[in-house]
């Protein structure tokens, strides 16, 4: 059964291609073929077959390939995405601009650069290297450093993190670790502070965009993130985006998903109900966050009139979600090392 599109984990598309140079032995064009309408050109010297390519972000950074440089690895988001995490699509925050396909190069010397390419020149360690899709490609934790170095702006920086934890290839602390590690490398302080701010539970990029606002510029106190509530009684509410136990105030982003069926009809049920409750709600949607003083202004009103609730009319709480990810990818980590050790005894 295919992932639903808002999955924040993706697997390999099929009939994903790297392209062949010229003379390759079975595989690519001939000199005189290579300048027929059989091949399409992807970088001098390499092609693929004429009407064969993926409409595929993997197949994009695939198309790359041919200029990775000796020792060289696809990074940042493009490492991410080949790794499994959907979120990292390639895409501007507008959703449409297509961000340069990133390649770590370490400290080896002079790249040509190249539209469509970005180079990172910070060091490489060779056992930071594995391969996903046929090609060299930084480990999670470090495609998710060199994604959080390449961002703008503190937020965008914590959604960079974000989108690896919710695509389940890095957890938070693997890479506060990492980044303990980089003292004194350009763009650190960034990324240091963005993984202190991170969360676990975050299920959206606008969603890690509503909370930094709430938090960082309303200045509201810290947000459960997607906890679930209850009414006293024990019936369950069901999940929020983010709460303020001590107002009551709910958060909610209203994204492209909300207005599917029954996801619609669910919500408007589950907001019924915190409001019979006593819970204040509030429903962002992505015009209110390309608005951020007027967010802000609306923020601030709803968690007054949550804090004007009565008491006798408060008959919810909420229960936030226990940490997992880490300890998961710890134990996947052992198995797979289990699993090499019992290979190398059966040669």
């Amino acid at each position: 059964m295919g992932r639903h599109r808002w999955d924040p984990q993706v697997g390999l598309p099929q009939g994903l291609q790297i392209p062949v140079p010229v003379g390759s032995t079975g595989a690519g064009p001939t000199q005189s073929t290579a300048r027929s309408a059989a091949w399409d050109r992807k970088a001098r010297g390499f092609y693929l077959p004429a009407g064969s390519e993926v409409d595929a972000v993997e197949q994009r950074i695939l198309n790359a390939a041919p200029h990775l440089p000796p020792l060289g690895a696809f990074t940042g988001w493009a490492a991410c995405r080949l790794h499994g995490a959907a979120f990292h699509d390639g895409l501007g925050r507008d959703g449409i601009t297509r961000l340069p396909v990133p390649i770590a190069v370490g400290t080896r010397g002079w790249v040509r650069r190249r539209a469509g390419l970005a180079y990172s020149l910070f060091g490489l360690d060779a056992t930071a290297i594995q391969v996903a899709a046929g090609v060299p490609v930084t480990d999670p934790v470090r495609a998710t450093y060199d994604a959080m170095l390449a961002a703008d702006s503190l937020v965008e920086a914590i959604v960079e993190l974000e989108k690896s934890v919710m695509g389940r290839i890095a957890s938070i602390e693997q890479v506060r670790d990492f980044i303990e590690a980089k003292r004194g490398t350009q763009g650190v302080r960034q990324a240091r502070e963005a993984a202190q701010l991170a969360s676990e539970f975050s299920r959206s990029p606008q969603e890690v965009r509503t909370r930094f606002i709430a938090e960082r510029v309303a200045r509201l106190p810290a947000l459960l993130v997607n906890a679930t509530a209850y009414t006293l009684d024990g019936s369950r509410i069901g999940e929020v985006d983010l709460a303020e136990p001590t107002s009551g105030l709910v958060v909610e982003f209203d994204g492209a998903d909300h207005e599917e069926q029954p996801r619609r009809h669910g919500d408007a049920i589950k907001l019924e109900r915190l409001r019979a409750a006593g819970a204040e709600v509030l429903r962002v949607t992505t015009p209110m966050l390309g608005e951020p003083e007027g967010l802000v202004a609306t923020m601030r009103a709803a968690r007054q009139r949550a804090l004007e609730t009565p008491d006798e009319r408060r008959r919810y709480r909420f229960v936030a979600r226990a940490p997992s990810l880490h300890q998961e990818l710890l134990e996947a980590r052992v198995v797979a090392e289990l699993a090499r050790d019992l290979e190398r005894q059966m040669r």
